[in-house]
């Protein structure tokens, strides 16, 4: 279904001039990581003083004895010192490193491989104790542009979630608009299916307004479908129904309304609300049609998932030939032509 989203809406970061529209989720995640990545380079990779430890031609920092002398017996022009020195081989930079590794073989698109951002780590080593590391890094004044990036890293070493919300420990959420997604894939599916060659498709069309002569409250169904001798209007809702006739089944007055307002609008006397479906729940009774009125409201299950999609053109053959009072259901594509009211 995210492969039917024309755009993929993100927040924090850049991505205008990278094509995403043929990448996996992973590719995108990597690439506002990169995205992060490259704000932190623009400030400057930053330098600690580190602890160090070597055989030195210079005498600096805290000789070693017992190490001088097992090591220098001979070499007399040398010296085994403790002494710090102002490296970028820090914590946080040594896992940002290991990150830019770990992404490297997780992904086959060419323009993440061959990002240059491991050449500002070249004087970095890799992380041996990943958790160690992470417990290091500091969220201080000096370091507060590194602390989305070391989230990301995160999310990547720690195999973290996307929608992580224990306080002690704070990640991104990962938010889908699912009604938005869920639209794009039916509009999309419709535009495939050979059942609707005959007619002109169009998403969120706003032609026309409720008060047409002041412009006021215009009026966008989801899916308008056209041909020479027939409109139908599709709207899609991301809503779970239920089996409870008391409320409707779930289903919302509001949306009847709109819909009611969309044909005679449009002048249409069929419209039709679509409803995914999940799990087993089932609407048992058949969906009310106002005969008297001219309009007929039919309602269509849509399975979502992808074993579903042999029913997918059956369900669409059976909204080509809509007549009378029919309940639709993409699920067993069964006809029922029990009328209420």
């Amino acid at each position: 279904m995210l492969r039917c989203m024309d755009e993929l809406p993100m927040k924090m970061c850049n991505l205008a001039n990278v094509q995403t529209c043929s990448m996996n989720v992973l590719d995108i995640f990597i690439l506002i990581f990169l995205e992060e990545l490259s704000k932190v380079t623009k400030q400057g990779i930053k330098a600690s003083y580190v602890l160090c430890e070597g055989n030195l031609p210079v005498y600096k920092g805290k000789l070693l004895v017992n190490k001088h002398i097992s090591k220098n017996i001979i070499c007399k022009d040398k010296f085994y010192m403790n002494y710090d020195e102002f490296s970028p081989n820090i914590p946080g930079n040594r896992i940002i490193k290991t990150t830019l590794l770990f992404i490297k073989n997780q992904t086959s698109n060419r323009n993440i491989i061959r990002n240059q951002y491991l050449l500002y780590f070249q004087q970095v080593d890799v992380s041996v104790n990943c958790e160690k590391d992470f417990s290091k890094c500091v969220n201080n004044r000096l370091m507060c542009h590194y602390d989305s990036l070391i989230k990301w890293c995160k999310v990547f070493l720690n195999n973290k979630s996307f929608t992580n919300y224990r306080e002690e420990d704070n990640s991104y959420s990962l938010l889908f608009p699912m009604k938005r997604i869920f639209e794009s894939y039916i509009t999309k599916s419709i535009k495939k299916s050979h059942y609707f060659k005959d007619f002109s498709i169009y998403a969120q069309h706003n032609k026309y307004c409720l008060l047409e002569s002041h412009k006021k409250f215009r009026l966008k169904p989801d899916i308008l479908l056209e041909s020479k001798n027939k409109t139908i209007i599709m709207d899609t809702k991301w809503k779970i129904l239920n089996d409870e006739s008391t409320g409707n089944y779930g289903i919302s007055q509001w949306d009847l309304y709109q819909m009611y307002a969309y044909s005679k609008k449009y002048n249409s006397d069929k419209v039709i609300l679509i409803y995914p479906k999940f799990n087993n729940e089932v609407v048992n009774k058949n969906f009310y049609s106002e005969k008297e009125n001219g309009i007929m409201i039919f309602l269509l299950i849509w399975k979502i998932w992808k074993r579903a999609l042999g029913n997918l053109e059956k369900g669409f053959y059976r909204v080509k030939k809509i007549y009378g009072s029919i309940y639709i259901s993409c699920g067993d594509c069964r006809e029922d032509s029990t009328q209420i009211g």
